[in-house]
């Protein structure tokens, strides 16, 4: 049997959840973006063409937050929908170990940093990435978003 399935592209980005010591992790606000302004975010973009998972991830952190991450793990992945065919798989990696102290580093783009914990996040938080961090603190490696 023939499958009438169309190959997909999607595209990727990478979300970092980096956590303090005691517990809190940076979020910012997206200020001047055309993509949901008013809505907070952690450090997060897509990869570029050529880029590894991981080296998108480090780049992304250092143009939007200022830091170089030492050990990362990847603690979730993320199926996301956005409709009219666009559709993403989302790394998040959470990391304990950087150098550095999180700044806004893209003013032009975002908010100043602020802190807050995983289980009270700010609000409101991009709904994707909220669905993430919660089905990553319910012990989840995967799930699916739709718009």
């Amino acid at each position: 049997m023939v499958s009438s399935l169309k190959p997909v592209t999607h595209r990727a980005a990478v979300y970092l959840l980096l956590e303090r010591e005691d517990g809190m992790t940076p979020v910012f606000m997206r200020t001047h973006t055309k993509f949901m302004p008013g809505y907070y975010a952690v450090a997060s973009g897509c990869l570029e063409a050529g880029e590894s998972v991981e080296e998108g991830l480090r780049r992304e952190v250092r143009e939007e937050i200022g830091v170089e991450l030492g050990s990362i793990t990847l603690v979730h992945v993320q199926y996301r929908d956005a409709g009219a065919g666009d559709e993403w798989l989302d790394f998040y990696f959470h990391a304990r170990d950087w150098t550095g102290e999180p700044v806004c580093a893209e003013p032009h783009k975002h908010g100043e940093i602020e802190w807050c914990a995983f289980d009270a996040m700010k609000t409101p938080l991009l709904p994707y990435i909220d669905a993430a961090i919660k089905a990553w603190r319910a012990g989840k490696i995967y799930s699916e978003f739709k718009h």
